[in-house]
């Protein structure tokens, strides 16, 4: 029986390393990418915080070292305080407290 990673991703190559450890010689890995911050009410705290909004992309990979961008994987927001993570349009609501002055 094979492994599920065998099966999703059959253009992994192990490669042995010196102190045991395997790695790749290519193959495809996540990155994560921070495109922006600012402030929003966390949902957890219930006050307002400072954010970053990150980007997670697939990227083509030699030797550990990221060639070609992939398809872009999703987008989520964490928050700097709690570092939990949100869905994106978190940002866009508003806080009952706030009324209408953001």
């Amino acid at each position: 029986m094979t492994d599920r990673l065998d099966q999703a991703q059959p253009y992994l190559f192990p490669v042995a390393e010196s102190d045991g450890a395997e790695s790749t010689l290519w193959g495809a890995h996540h990155r994560d990418r921070t495109v922006s911050s600012g402030l929003f009410v966390c949902p957890i705290e219930g006050i307002e915080r400072a954010y970053w909004t990150h980007r997670v992309r697939n990227w083509f990979h030699i030797l550990s070292i990221p060639v070609v961008p992939g398809a872009m994987v999703g987008e989520y927001v964490e928050c700097f305080a709690c570092g939990r993570s949100y869905d994106p349009r978190i940002i866009r609501a508003r806080h009952p407290a706030l009324g209408n002055l953001r």
